[in-house]
């Protein structure tokens, strides 16, 4: 996994490599392609710590190996979708992550609030505000090990997958592995962090990426395999 869990209440996470050396693994992104405009210049970790218990319009942070916050989240709940906002630590909205309610497979789709290539249109709003596709996660039917794939739109029309992910226990996502769909490499993963002292903050797992990858993409990518994985164990109890 990315992180230690007995340090991820502390300022630092360090990392344990339980999902395999990420170090000699390059992600071959490009800035262009990333959902904020940026890449990792080097391996990265980062702890996502949702509430157990949330409400519309409150906020979970997300911080980075060395304690600070890196991205905020908030939540919305609509008629038909739910729907996450993902925002600089100062502020600024950089995407939104749409979870459709009526699917047969458990979809999400990730919008951002610019065009993702020449003369995108957008096709969805956020508050009345245009958004624009940036990419498609769906769940692959079921197996022995659950798995996601994440899809990159990129201005077209039809999405071309970049990542599958993979649990790697059932329905428990204590150990995801991020996969590249062109190489085959072990390009991210997650590890949950269990915390029975911590019950009103007990969904946190942290996020791992290999330098040149979209570390916000990975991380959204995360969050929706990890509201799969809930809504799978509520269907089975």
């Amino acid at each position: 996994m990315g992180a230690d869990m007995s340090a991820c209440g502390a300022a630092v996470c360090a990392p344990t490599n339980r999902g395999g050396d990420l170090s000699k693994t390059d992600g071959k992104m490009h800035a262009e392609d990333s959902a904020d405009g940026h890449i990792t210049s080097k391996v990265k970790h980062f702890v996502v710590k949702e509430k157990l218990f949330s409400w519309e319009g409150s906020f979970f942070n997300i911080k980075d190996e060395r304690g600070e916050v890196a991205y905020r989240v908030t939540r919305k709940q609509l008629v038909r979708e739910d729907q996450m906002i993902i925002y600089t630590k100062s502020g600024q909205k950089l995407c939104l992550l749409q979870k459709r309610i009526m699917t047969i497979t458990p979809t999400f789709h990730i919008f951002t609030y610019m065009p993702n290539a020449p003369g995108q249109i957008s096709t969805d709003s956020e508050g009345g505000t245009p958004v624009f596709r940036f990419a498609l996660i769906q769940q692959e039917p079921c197996g022995y090990r659950p798995r996601c794939r994440f899809s990159l739109y990129l201005g077209k029309s039809i999405p071309t997958q970049i990542w599958t992910g993979e649990m790697q226990s059932g329905t428990d996502a204590e150990h995801m592995v991020i996969i590249s769909a062109d190489s085959g490499a072990v390009v991210g993963y997650t590890e949950q962090v269990p915390s029975a002292l911590e019950f009103a903050e007990r969904d946190t797992y942290a996020v791992s990426a290999a330098r040149h990858m979209d570390a916000l993409s990975l991380i959204v990518f995360a969050i929706s395999a990890d509201e799969m994985r809930s809504e799978l164990t509520r269907r089975l109890l």
